[in-house]
C-alpha cells in the first residue's frame, strides 16, 4: 500500500502553502513514477510553477501528458541519484530514509527542474547581450549546499550522523540558512 508524505511531517510555512507535499512519499506517487525519489512532481511545481514545469518537460512540443510525466520522472530520478552520488562517503547514510530532510527535498526538486529546463535547450540572454542559463543558479546552489554538508559546514536537522535515523523536524536553524537555501527572509520555527 502506497503512503503519502504529507505536510504534517514538517513545517512548510516558508512556502506560504501548507499543502506542500514534500518529497517522494510513495512507491508510485501521483506522477506515475515507479520508484521512491526525494521529491515529487508537486515539489517542482510549487517551486517553479506547474505551467513552467509542463513546458520544460514537453521536449517534443506535442502536449503528450504521458511523455511529460515520463520526463518529469526521469528528472526526479536523475536528481535523486545525483544527490546520492554527491553525498556518498559523507557524514550521512545514503540513501536517506523517510521522512526526508526538507533541504534534500528542495535540492532534488531544484535539480530536477534544471534537468528539465536544460533538456529544452533554452538560451537566455542577459541585459548585456551575453548568453546565460537562468537555471544554472539552482544547480550551483544545490551543489554548493551538498558540498557544505559533506564538509560539515551545514547539518541536516532531523538526521543522525551515519545512522540517518530521523529524530526531529527538518528546518533551517538560522534566518541566513533559510534565506540562502529557500529564498525566504525568515526562518520557519517549530
Amino acid at each position: 500500500m502506497a503512503s503519502t508524505y504529507s505536510a504534517d511531517h514538517f513545517n512548510a510555512s516558508h512556502f506560504g502553502n501548507s499543502a506542500f507535499p514534500g518529497g517522494g512519499g510513495s512507491v508510485v506517487p501521483p506522477t506515475g513514477c515507479v520508484g521512491l525519489y526525494y521529491a515529487e512532481r508537486t515539489d517542482i511545481e510549487l517551486a517553479f510553477g506547474s505551467d513552467n514545469v509542463e513546458k520544460w518537460a514537453d521536449v517534443n512540443n506535442n502536449d503528450n501528458s504521458t511523455e511529460i510525466a515520463d520526463r518529469i520522472c526521469w528528472a526526479l530520478k536523475n536528481s535523486h541519484f545525483y544527490i546520492n552520488d554527491k553525498m556518498t562517503d559523507g557524514l550521512y547514510s545514503i540513501p536517506f530514509v523517510l521522512p526526508y530532510p526538507v533541504q534534500i527535498i528542495m535540492c532534488c526538486a531544484k535539480l530536477a527542474a534544471v534537468y528539465l529546463y536544460d533538456s529544452r535547450g533554452i538560451t537566455d540572454m542577459q541585459e548585456n547581450g551575453q548568453e546565460k542559463n537562468q537555471m544554472s543558479f539552482f544547480r550551483k546552489e544545490c551543489t554548493e549546499y551538498l558540498r557544505g554538508l559533506l564538509a560539515g559546514r551545514y547539518k541536516l536537522d532531523g538526521v543522525s550522523y551515519g545512522v540517518n535515523t530521523p529524530f526531529a523536524v527538518a528546518v533551517p536553524k538560522t534566518d541566513r540558512e533559510a534565506s540562502r537555501f529557500f529564498g525566504s527572509k525568515s526562518c520557519p520555527r517549530s
